[in-house]
């Protein structure tokens, strides 16, 4: 059974583990492979996945909203939580619990709760575009609306989050295009990072 992450997808939970290790997260993915652009880390030593809610600071229960329609969206048909925890010691515990996926508004509190505790970013409205998908030459167009003005950067990550390509940019106007040159990567899914003032994006596309 499928599941659609839309624009206006959000996970609730609250979170706590008695010891740290590496990756602690949450996500949604339609595959058994690792996958970094899809991981939300609560917690862990490593730098590793969606880092904007990496916060947790103790032993006790600590609540969670992640507005996911603002990085990711796309059919999945799995909810996963990472428990890395495989080097030193090896004697932690965490757990998740009251987990809750809705769209927009939370049945039980009528709202997005804590969003100042969430640092939530308004970019529901606009859309990265990866065209055509999948990439059948050696090139593809990137396109966006919305992006504002400022700093700004593109990545082309493995499902295991190695870059394969990147680029630093400076936006002048609320409008983005660029055909990007796919060189020599493989066949195979990738995911397209954007990073603005305004927050992060995903897509996920693949090269045939």
């Amino acid at each position: 059974m499928s599941y659609e992450v839309t624009r206006n997808t959000v996970i609730a939970f609250d979170f706590k583990s008695t010891r740290q290790g590496e990756i602690h997260g949450i996500g949604f993915d339609n595959n058994e492979s690792i996958s970094y652009g899809y991981t939300f880390k609560v917690h862990g030593t490593q730098t590793w996945g969606i880092t904007n809610y990496d916060n947790y600071t103790g032993v006790d229960w600590q609540s969670y909203t992640i507005p996911v329609g603002e990085f990711y969206v796309g059919l999945t048909d799995r909810l996963f939580f990472s428990t890395d925890h495989d080097g030193g010691s090896r004697d932690g515990n965490s757990w998740f619990r009251n987990v809750r996926i809705y769209e927009g508004t939370d049945c039980q509190t009528g709202g997005i709760q804590n969003p100042e505790s969430a640092n939530l970013i308004n970019i529901n409205e606009r859309t990265i575009q990866v065209a055509p998908n999948p990439v059948i030459n050696d090139q593809f167009q990137l396109h966006l609306d919305q992006v504002g003005t400022g700093d700004a950067s593109w990545q082309i990550l493995s499902m295991t989050g190695q870059v394969m390509q990147e680029k630093q940019l400076e936006l002048t106007s609320s409008h983005y295009q660029e055909n990007i040159a796919i060189g020599t990567l493989a066949r195979g899914t990738y995911l397209l990072r954007w990073r603005d003032q305004q927050g992060e994006q995903t897509v996920r596309f693949a090269v045939q």
